[in-house]
């Protein structure tokens, strides 16, 4: 079973004679010689330039003229056949080519938001430890300040908690 030939050009409509169809029917190049000449011989024949319908060797010249016209003419086609499919392949290998860039290009800027993400809720746990420690200091310093006679009151909670604000808030130390 044969399968139909679809290439694009011809979509199996006349599969015999498209440049595209490796399997294409040509016939014979002594048949169609043959058909040429006795072609030319009958149009001889029925204008009176030849009194037999046969064809001569004259008329079998006329097919080989034709015959090589044809011939140049159809090893252009395909030539520009195999040309215009060599550069469709490329077309498509660009294409291919590009769709995996944006593909990467996609992948890497999901990757970039989620790192984004991250490290936003990296320093909002930050922020908020920072918060905390401030909360701390403050209830550390109000506890020694209210008792200036207990034996926390030396001098050394006051400096550590002044210490660690400076290390908070560098501008303010300054």
């Amino acid at each position: 079973m044969t399968q139909a030939h679809r290439c694009g050009n011809c979509d199996g409509i006349d599969p015999g004679t498209c440049l595209a169809n490796p399997q294409r029917h040509t016939p014979a190049p002594a048949a169609l010689r043959d058909l040429y000449a006795a072609a030319i011989a009958s149009y001889d024949h029925a204008v009176g330039q030849a009194t037999d319908p046969a064809p001569s060797d004259h008329h079998y010249g006329q097919a080989d003229a034709v015959l090589a016209v044809r011939d140049a003419e159809l090893e252009q086609l395909r030539t520009r056949h195999t040309e215009t499919r060599d550069a469709l392949r490329i077309t498509e290998g660009d294409r291919d080519a590009a769709d995996e860039a944006a593909r990467e290009m996609l992948t890497q800027r999901q990757e970039m938001a989620a790192e984004r993400y991250a490290w936003q809720e990296r320093g909002d746990k930050a922020e908020a430890a920072v918060e905390r420690v401030r909360a701390e200091c403050d209830r550390i310093e109000a506890a020694v300040r209210a008792n200036p006679q207990g034996p926390d009151f030396d001098g050394a909670y006051l400096a550590a908690i002044g210490h660690i604000r400076a290390a908070l808030n560098p501008q303010e130390a300054q």
